[in-house]
């Protein structure tokens, strides 16, 4: 395995992991026409790239399969007239280098310091060994050691790779070019013992980062999910009825915007749809289309044996009742409380109960400029809006509630990060097959403590009565 590591972390010519094989739908001899062609994909298969090929070519390849169902996957879309009918499995021995993908390109952040000349000797003792090593200066007032780029599906899969066999350390990370715009002014002696090379600046255009979502709840204007594509396996096998409400709101119209909520929500949608959830989605809801999101999702809670309601955005607390914001609310006086706000409870009141399970996943906790307008509005000394979320009630049986950091507490957006570090936690715990709930928050606890240097601690509160599993193993 760790041979296998060390020639992923090299950057070896192709940017394909060898457990993949690519949908590959034409090829031409123009990089500008390969791309064009490449967009035209992307409503139905945002994962579209494009490849040098090893023949001089440059492949347009849609969608990344499991080898072991590559032509089952392939037969089914060329029967849906989906794809052409001379397409075929390509792999990592005929496709170089990627020269364009829908997704964009990221790359794993290794470590990072505020000197240069330290981000430089970090880089030098990580190149020993990862050949690709490169320093860029962040966006932020940082200099990072990055290496392996790629598509995010490719990156994620090495980057656990070279966690497990202790290339990177444990808390590197998945981090989008978009976050490293600038190269140092720092260049390696020609007699440097290792290459650290430095990145040009790119310019890399990234499409909004969508979810899997139903036919019924996705917005008229969204695009295609680019995450947890069909790859041919298939959702996890579970007799359970599973449904999931996930929002997310970000772009607010009175307020600064907060850059991950969209990312998070569609990446969480995404992952539950994986996980064989109906999930209903929506991400920067005004008031009206966010309850009927909602009533949408406590229809169908009703009969399920396993419900889930993510949110990502600004929340509030007031009299020791939550409430999320939509994007259209101004919160400038008492009133909002009533007309401009949703109630949490609202949604928690049909989750669980009986044999049913409900799991609340709570992603806002931000410092949230809505709170201090409210508290103002309110005039009172002693005012009843207070920091974060309140603790909330859990005797209604059947439920676990999970906060992004502690009652009362703010958490962190994750600036510069492409999603926050609690949703960054959650992608990475809520799929192990196997790990009981309450685990897996506790793992998520211990990264994000990690992610942010203890400056966030999540918290959950449970009254389950057994141990409940998003993803059995197959013996349960």
């Amino acid at each position: 395995m760790l041979v296998a590591a060390i020639a992923l972390a090299l950057g070896t010519a192709s940017s394909l992991a060898a457990d993949e094989a690519w949908i590959q739908v034409i090829a031409k001899p123009s990089l500008e026409d390969a791309t064009a062609i490449g967009r035209s994909y992307t409503e139905l298969f945002p994962g579209a790239a494009v490849y040098r090929k090893t023949n001089g070519l440059y492949a347009v390849v849609v969608e990344a399969v499991d080898p072991q169902y590559a032509h089952q996957r392939m037969d089914q879309l060329k029967a849906r007239n989906r794809i052409p009918r001379d397409s075929f499995i390509a792999d990592e021995t005929t496709l170089s280098e990627l020269v364009w993908s829908a997704r964009g390109v990221s790359w794993i952040q290794i470590a990072a310091d505020r000197d240069l000349e330290d981000a430089i000797s970090l880089a030098r003792r990580y190149g020993a060994t990862l050949k690709d090593v490169r320093v860029y200066k962040k966006t932020g007032p940082l200099y990072v050691v990055v290496t392996g780029k790629g598509p995010s599906p490719v990156v994620e899969k090495r980057l656990a790779e070279m966690k497990r066999s202790r290339l990177v350390p444990p808390d590197s990370f998945r981090v989008y070019a978009e976050f490293l715009p600038a190269m140092p002014s720092w260049t390696p002696d020609e007699d440097a013992d290792v290459s650290v090379f430095f990145a040009e600046e790119e310019d890399v255009s990234l499409p909004p980062f969508m979810g899997s979502v139903d036919e019924e709840s996705r917005d008229a204007d969204a695009d295609p999910s680019i995450i947890f594509e069909d790859k041919g396996q298939g959702t996890f096998a579970d007799d359970r009825r599973k449904v999931a409400l996930v929002i997310g709101i970000g772009a607010y119209e009175h307020a600064p915007m907060l850059a991950n909520p969209r990312n998070d929500a569609n990446a969480m949608a995404g992952l539950l749809q994986h996980l064989g959830f109906e999930v209903v989605s929506g991400v920067d809801l005004d008031k009206d289309a966010m309850e009927r999101r909602i009533r949408n999702f406590v229809q169908k809670a009703r009969d399920a044996d396993l419900s889930l309601f993510f949110y990502a955005g600004h929340g509030i607390q007031v009299a020791g009742q939550n409430y999320l914001i939509p994007v259209d609310a101004e919160v400038a006086d008492r009133s909002a409380i009533d007309f401009e706000l949703v109630n949490v409870s609202k949604i928690i009141n049909y989750m669980g109960g009986g044999d049913r399970v409900g799991v609340v996943l709570l992603d806002a906790c931000r410092n949230n400029p809505f709170a201090r307008s409210l508290a103002r509005s309110l005039g009172v000394r002693s005012s009843p809006v207070q920091n974060g979320l309140a603790r909330p009630e859990t005797s209604g049986g059947g439920l676990l509630i999970g906060f992004a950091t502690a009652p009362d507490d703010v958490a962190d957006d994750g600036r510069g990060m492409r999603n926050s570090p609690f949703t960054t936690a959650l992608l990475e715990y809520l799929s192990t097959p196997g790990m009981e709930i309450q685990r897996v928050m506790t793992r998520v606890k211990q990264k994000v403590i990690s992610l942010t240097d203890n400056r966030q601690r999540p918290w959950h509160n449970s009254d389950l009565a057994r141990d409940v599993f998003l993803v059995p193993t197959p013996a349960q």
